[in-house]
């Protein structure tokens, strides 16, 4: 009895299995039709499930790629600093680890003269990296603590402003008095924003400007000013080597890296060129100033300005407004 059973119920499960050369589903008597469509339908759910489980595999894995490019990429982002120092150290002498422990600094100036000062080396420098600038450049004589200035390097870092000086000494005087820096102030100013300097000092607030070239300013600031004309500055620099250029760009410096080269490229390095060629820098028909003199009216040996020239934090006596 239970024999029968047992071959019974073997024909029916292997009715229900694949045949060869068939559908999944093999051919089932008539009577079997209500399991056939069951299996059918249970086929039909499998592939859709399937087809979903795929879509949402591919779905993941474009957003997982999309999330992974996404990302800033925390090597690049240390390979190119956003600041740099560029210290003018002409005697070598200068210890710059308070500004290494947070920015690379690049030593320039070498051997520098006093009155070509940072002119030459730094306008050198931009010229070298004008294509590759970091986002903030810092102008530095090397020392932290000087009689113009006391840095603190956590300050320097923070400033985001296009250009900052960082004396804390302001000028003091009017355009005239400077005289043996006049005629180079005067054409240089001319060539580059066409006016005098006599009209740039009035019309500029020179009695709140600072002293001493020190800043730090973006690389936008920089590029206001087109490579050929630094270029031609320095072959100016180069042609008339005994003039002061070091307290003649002192004073153009700000100007340059705020307001930028006045007219295009092609006038200002014309008018740089010509500039070049003259036997001698003088005053335009804009300036009043005879060529050379002093503030005592006869020529003398520059020298660098008494500690009267400027008005510094803590001083007596106030600026006049």
């Amino acid at each position: 009895m239970l024999g029968g059973w047992f071959f019974l119920v073997a024909d029916l499960l292997l009715q229900t299995l694949p045949c060869a050369g068939q559908p999944p589903v093999c051919q089932m008597s008539h009577g079997d039709s209500e399991m056939r469509q069951q299996v059918s339908t249970m086929q039909d759910s499998d592939t859709k499930l399937t087809q979903m489980g795929h879509t949402m595999l591919a779905v993941d894995t474009v957003s997982s790629l999309s999330h992974a490019r996404s990302r800033p990429s925390s090597t690049q982002t240390h390979n190119q600093p956003e600041m740099k120092a560029v210290v003018c150290d002409s005697a070598g002498k200068q210890n710059v680890d308070w500004i290494r422990q947070a920015m690379e600094v690049d030593v320039v100036g070498h051997d520098s003269p006093r009155h070509i000062g940072e002119s030459r080396p730094w306008l050198q420098w931009i010229v070298d990296n004008y294509h590759s600038l970091q986002s903030r450049i810092f102008f530095s004589h090397g020392h932290q603590v000087s009689w113009h200035c006391n840095h603190s390097i956590d300050e320097l870092t923070m400033l985001r402003a296009p250009v900052t000086f960082l004396a804390d000494c302001t000028w003091l005087g009017d355009g005239f008095w400077r005289g043996y820096e006049m005629p180079g102030l005067d054409s240089i100013h001319v060539a580059l924003f066409n006016r005098s300097w006599q009209w740039w000092f009035n019309h500029h607030d020179f009695w709140h400007r600072k002293c001493c070239a020190e800043s730090v300013v973006t690389s936008a600031s920089i590029r206001k000013t087109d490579r050929r004309v630094y270029q031609e500055l320095l072959a100016n620099i180069d042609a008339k080597w005994d003039e002061p250029w070091g307290w003649i760009f002192e004073r153009t410096w700000q100007s340059l890296f705020e307001e930028g080269q006045t007219g295009s490229t092609e006038d200002v390095v014309n008018a740089l060129q010509e500039l070049t060629k003259r036997p001698a820098l003088g005053v335009s028909p804009f300036g009043s100033l005879q060529e050379k003199s002093s503030p005592f009216g006869v020529p003398q040996e520059w020298t660098m300005p008494s500690r009267a020239a400027f008005k510094c934090v803590g001083d007596a006596e106030a600026v006049p407004e």
